[in-house]
């Protein structure tokens, strides 16, 4: 088998596994006791919340990976160059800042 058909199987199973495990996990809920309802509840309440970790880590490796962040920087530095262009030869008073800002209402 080559790498990428081992890598789909691995990832079906997974995927069935889990299916199974929510669908078991719905049918112990409807026929058991308020108590156990409850476990049960709560643990599929820390899957959600293990998937959503899993993803954000996810999520954070891409970025890095494809290298996003050198994008934004630069996306970012170019409107900072924008805007001082725009200011060129233009005069911000602060003492006028300052007195709008202290004086009271």
């Amino acid at each position: 088998m080559t790498q990428n058909i081992r890598n789909y199987l691995t990832q079906h199973l997974i995927a069935t596994v889990l299916v199974g495990l929510v669908l078991i996990g719905t049918l112990l809920m409807s026929f058991s006791s308020a108590e156990s309802a409850s476990i049960i509840s709560i643990a599929f309440t820390v899957i959600s919340s293990l998937a959503t970790v899993g993803t954000l880590i996810i999520a954070l490796k891409l970025y890095d990976q494809f290298g996003l962040k050198a994008r934004i920087l630069h996306k970012q530095a170019d409107k900072v160059f924008e805007l001082a262009d725009v200011l060129k030869g233009k005069i911000i008073d602060t003492k006028a800042l300052k007195k709008d800002i202290g004086s009271p209402k």
